[in-house]
């Protein structure tokens, strides 16, 4: 019984806090209203960091759900998206478009993340390990990085056939999970 009341009590902080979130995420949108009706280029700064902000937070949360994220491995992982994050904030005040760049290389690295999340998750059925999680978002950081360098037009065409593949994907696997003979879900 101690086991349910555990996970009940849990479930009940998790709820408070996503209510929480919600309520502070609308009062932040409210405030962006003015912004966007002073200045554009303001608008999709806060914008695009939100994004980054998001991608940032979503990763941490599946690595915590799938107990594969070490308070070691937290603090690296906080430094490093940390320094990344700043350094996109720092990029606004030179060129709006240096920000932009950097959300395209931490959305190709993030959904390189999720190819490998629906895998493990869906298809295998299997927790995510920690150094399958670091080898994925490596290798999208790496692609980006290098399509980038090749070419921009290049870049932007993969991170478009990225996110178009991955919901693609992502929902194939999950109506073939969820009509089958289980009752899991992803």
């Amino acid at each position: 019984m101690r086991l349910v009341d555990k996970h009940y009590k849990k479930w009940m902080r998790d709820r408070k806090l996503n209510y929480w979130i919600a309520w502070i995420a609308l009062v932040i949108v409210l405030a962006m209203l003015p912004i966007l009706l002073y200045n554009m280029g303001i608008f999709f700064a806060f914008l695009e960091l939100g994004g980054m902000l998001y991608f940032i937070f979503e990763i941490s949360q599946v690595l915590v759900e799938s107990n594969a994220f070490p308070k070691w491995y937290a603090i690296v992982y906080s430094i490093i998206f940390g320094v990344y994050f700043v350094a996109s904030f720092v990029s606004v005040f030179f060129n709006v478009f240096y920000l932009m760049r950097a959300l395209g290389l931490m959305a190709s690295a993030y959904f390189c993340f999720k190819f490998y999340y629906v895998v493990c998750r869906g298809i295998c059925n299997k927790p995510l390990k920690l150094i399958g999680t670091n080898i994925t978002l490596l290798f999208g950081f790496a692609i980006g990085v290098l399509l980038f360098f090749f070419n921009q037009i290049y870049f932007w065409i993969w991170l478009a056939a990225l996110a178009v593949i991955y919901e693609i994907f992502y929902w194939s696997v999950k109506i073939s999970i969820e009509s089958g003979h289980t009752n899991r879900t992803i």
